[in-house]
């Protein structure tokens, strides 16, 4: 076989033979008879081509509680998706060399469920939806020196039949690596653990993950150790994404560019948080509590304005990356006494340079203490009321609502923007409180005054009035008086008194012209007596007086140009 060993049926070259005596001497030397497998790209070496056969082949031929150890030599193995059962270790020897890829990019690449040992192995392919390059669903799992490419996740233990758990270490993440998610733990029945350590990734694509590691289930518990974790300054990322758990623990780790480095949303199983000597930078958030219900401790880490609580049991001490003054500071809890008096004795007395007691609900003891506030505390406003030195915005509609008297109920009147203005104004409002009767006007500059509206004594109404005296309609100064219906001029009285119409006019009654005299131009029917106190001239052909209609009454000259 020339440079090729053959024993128990497998060949061997003598760079994967100086590795697997190393791991026999130094690992286990009770190994001597366990089965030994070597894969290799090259057919005309014989053996194994295929991881796929080089497993399925020890699963059928391993005696109960065998290890197997399969170690890979340099190249590209495109395989089907693999099933890790029993005590098997996969060695690639470097993870530069060795390159596992997934055929079905739709699956998972490695499944193991028993007693699985990898390292120096690079894997990529495995970019389906919630498909990860290795899933650990039950046993344990130790996956060491190897690198991952693109994948939707790397590392899922996920175990539900069985308790899983994943030991990672020495792991790098290349810069242009796509994912969704690097590493998830889920746990639903069984306690499952992921244990993370020295894992290194810094993002050289455009695009984000979700979150670099995923925590889910009430029974999951997450230990990292030494994480270096940067994303581009699009601070999209999240490091750690906590939505439930056990525990959360994180130690001497970096967190950069990241929008935020550990996040623990509300959830119905609130985690306990211990994190420690840690470093954000560039972060959007470095810590980001919004579960009220998270306790634990956060100490000798980040930076306070990037830390965000809306849990009053999280203790925080704050110390300086940079070795700066160490400050702490803390929210309220229903432990905070005890806290407190295991730094320093706390007292209820109004004494200088000592921390005040707090009761078991987190009330200050001491009955006067004096403070004064500065930046945004002192600019709030005070619900038993204030004085506002600025302007009061009330933004999208929202209402000034001025409620009734409280033993009356809860009814009010709201004041409101309309939902869209053509620009701003301002309302001004009168210096006094105004004369009874009177109504606010504004002057159309947004001077809001006082004015006189009329009663119904001066007024005209709709279907007629009862003044008891003459009623007068008119002008008191030089201009005309128009009638006007359908919005037409029908009738004009000058200022001198001279008489209009636009149409026939047309009396029920006696007609009398005083002085000046009356204009036809057209015909004129008079149905009753026609009295004129001047000359009468008709221009028309004709003038016809019917002994039926009525009396014609003339009292100075009748002319007519017709019969």
């Amino acid at each position: 076989m020339g440079n090729f060993i053959r024993h128990s049926g497998t060949i061997w070259q003598p760079r994967l033979l100086i590795t697997l005596i190393f791991n026999i001497v130094c690992i286990a030397p009770s190994l001597f008879a366990d089965m030994n497998i070597v894969v290799s790209k090259n057919a005309h070496q014989g053996g194994f081509t295929s991881i796929k056969d080089a497993l399925e082949y020890s699963q059928k031929t391993a005696k109960h509680d065998e290890r197997v150890f399969v170690l890979l030599d340099k190249g590209i193995y495109e395989e089907e998706p693999l099933l890790v059962r029993g005590h098997v270790t996969l060695d690639g020897g470097n993870a530069r060399d060795v390159i596992i890829r997934a055929k079905d990019q739709g699956q998972d690449l490695i499944t193991s469920a028993g007693l699985f040992d990898v390292q120096g192995i690079n894997f990529e392919g495995a970019t389906g939806p919630s498909v990860a390059a290795i899933r650990v669903v039950g046993g344990v799992a130790r996956v060491a020196q190897c690198r991952f490419g693109n994948n939707d996740t790397f590392i899922a233990v996920t175990g539900e039949q069985a308790k899983a758990r994943a030991i990672v270490e020495d792991i790098r993440v290349d810069g242009t690596a796509r994912f969704s998610y690097g590493f998830v733990l889920l746990s639903d029945k069984n306690t499952n653990v992921l244990e993370l350590d020295r894992i290194a990734w810094t993002n050289q694509s455009d695009v984000s993950p979700k979150s670099f590691v995923a925590v889910s289930g009430e029974r999951s518990d997450l230990i990292a150790r030494s994480l270096a974790i940067s994303d581009t300054p699009k601070n999209q990322a999240m490091g750690i994404y906590a939505y439930d758990g056990a525990l959360i623990s994180v130690e001497d780790s970096l967190f950069q560019n990241l929008h935020c480095g550990i996040f623990v949303p509300r959830s119905n199983q609130s985690p306990s948080l211990v994190v420690t000597r840690c470093v954000g930078v560039g972060n959007s958030y470095d810590l980001f509590v919004e579960d009220p219900d998270c306790t634990g401790i956060v100490s000798t880490c980040f930076d306070e304005k990037r830390i965000e609580l809306a849990s009053e049991k999280v203790f925080v001490s704050f110390d300086s990356p940079f070795g700066a003054e160490t400050r702490a500071f803390t929210l309220p809890a229903t432990d905070i006494k005890e806290a407190i008096d295991a730094v320093q004795a706390a007292t209820a007395l109004n004494t200088p340079s000592t921390l005040v007691e707090r009761d078991a609900s987190g009330n200050f003891v001491a009955g006067t203490i004096t403070a004064a506030l500065t930046g945004a505390a002192s600019a709030n406003v005070l619900k038993a009321g204030d004085t506002m030195t600025g302007n009061l915005i009330l933004d999208n509609q929202s209402q000034l609502q001025l409620r009734e008297e409280t033993l009356s109920g809860t009814d009010s009147v709201s004041l409101q923007a309309p939902d869209a203005l053509p620009a701003s104004y301002t309302l001004t409002l009168p210096d006094t409180a105004g004369t009874n009767g009177y109504a606010l006007t504004t002057n159309g500059s947004g001077v809001l005054g006082w004015t006189e509206i009329a009663t119904a004594a001066n007024t005209i109404l709709q279907g007629g009035n009862s003044f008891g005296a003459a009623m007068t309609v008119g002008t008191n100064d030089t201009y005309d008086l128009n009638l006007e219906t359908d919005g037409t001029t029908r009738m004009t009285i000058t200022s001198a008194g001279a008489v209009s119409t636009a149409g026939a006019l047309t009396s029920g009654g006696a007609l009398t012209v005083s002085a000046g005299g009356a204009a036809v131009t057209g015909n004129s029917t008079v149905t009753g007596t026609l009295g004129v106190s001047s000359d009468f001239a008709v221009a028309t052909d004709k003038f016809t007086v019917a002994a039926a209609s009525g009396n014609t009454a003339v009292g100075g000259t009748l002319t007519s140009a017709g019969a």
